[in-house]
């Protein structure tokens, strides 16, 4: 609305404020013109509404109040109202009635046509989308550029809080948060509702999306991986909701995220039979050699005393792996599986 009223052909005026925005944060959908008393039918929310004011011929409080509330509870932005046309001035009536209800009220120069608001808003909003398509497709070959570094994962996920303005956190098979240099992951006070949100959602097993407000933060969960084989859940926090570009960026990273992690399972999955093979060689007397294997891999054996636990079973599930692998990587005492 602010660059509307910026600019010097339709010489326009703001009469009555949004009741809880500045002009400048008053987006405007579409324009649209009407001198019906009742024009909502045919209205869409967000737009700006252009009159001639034909329809306040006999003004009353009563009925400028009732159009204004109307307009207002249909999520009408803005009214545009010309001078000089049928009225000389808006009506104070209407200007008293907008106020009441925080209706912007725009009062227009009798030599502005309709038309030339409604292009300016088409080409102001096409602007905007082509905008929104290039920051699109610059985002994506940065985060294409991340992807090539020697961390891959850890540096799409930075590029993706730097491009969106967010905070980002990652959490693997099981629920536990990752630690990815680099990102702050959700502020403390949204930690909690996060990570249980996050838990949650892998628990379903499923493919899944979620999205939650919490203290007027936007917060989107999606799973990555497939159904029965999820990998984690990517967690994303932004001060409003993402739009479609930003939709589309957030699931490239998914689509990159899942390959990573797909790879990072079938080395998971090779350093399992590793392990097998160094218990072999353990139970054959052979400590030297295992003790040097297992330290050029992941680190020493465990050092005495040690501590055997074994778990009956046909075998464990493939989250259970995860766990037993995750463990093994954050153990710096030693643990073997």
């Amino acid at each position: 609305l602010q660059s509307l009223l910026e600019h010097p052909e339709f010489r326009a005026r703001l009469i009555v404020p949004d009741g809880s925005r500045a002009a400048r944060d008053v987006l405007v959908s579409w324009a649209h013109s009407s001198d019906l008393a009742d024009p909502t039918p045919w209205l869409e929310a967000g737009q700006l509404l252009l009159t001639d004011g034909a329809q306040f011929a006999d003004v009353d409080e009563r009925f400028a109040s009732e159009y204004a509330r109307r307009l207002v509870e249909h999520d009408i932005h803005a009214l545009g109202f010309a001078i000089g046309v049928i009225h000389p001035e808006i009506p104070p009536a209407l200007i008293a009635a907008c106020a009441e209800h925080g209706l912007a009220l725009l009062e227009i120069g009798r030599e502005t046509l309709f038309i030339s608001i409604i292009r300016f808003v088409a080409g102001e909003i096409a602007a905007e989308s082509r905008a929104r398509v290039q920051w699109s497709l610059d985002a994506h070959r940065s985060i294409a550029r991340a992807a090539l570094s020697s961390d891959g994962l850890g540096a799409i996920l930075v590029e993706l809080s730097a491009q969106l303005d967010c905070w980002v956190a990652l959490f693997d098979s099981t629920g536990a948060p990752l630690h990815v240099p680099g990102l702050s992951g959700p502020p403390a006070e949204l930690r909690q509702a996060v990570e249980v949100a996050a838990y949650e959602t892998l628990a379903k097993g499923g493919r899944a999306g979620l999205s939650i407000i919490h203290s007027d933060v936007g917060i989107s969960l999606q799973t990555i991986g497939q159904r029965g084989r999820l990998r984690g859940v990517l967690a994303v926090g932004t001060s409003g909701p993402l739009d479609p570009a930003g939709h589309e960026v957030v699931e490239s990273v998914i689509g990159i995220a899942s390959i990573v992690l797909e790879q990072r399972r079938e080395l998971d999955a090779a350093r399992r039979q590793l392990r097998t093979g160094l218990l072999e060689l353990l139970m054959a007397g052979e400590w030297e050699v295992a003790s040097r294997t297992a330290a050029s891999v992941w680190g020493a054996l465990p050092a005495e005393p040690i501590v055997v636990t074994s778990i009956a079973g046909e075998g464990l599930s493939p989250s259970a792996l995860d766990e037993l692998e995750l463990e093994a990587v954050r153990n710096d005492r030693g643990f073997f599986y």
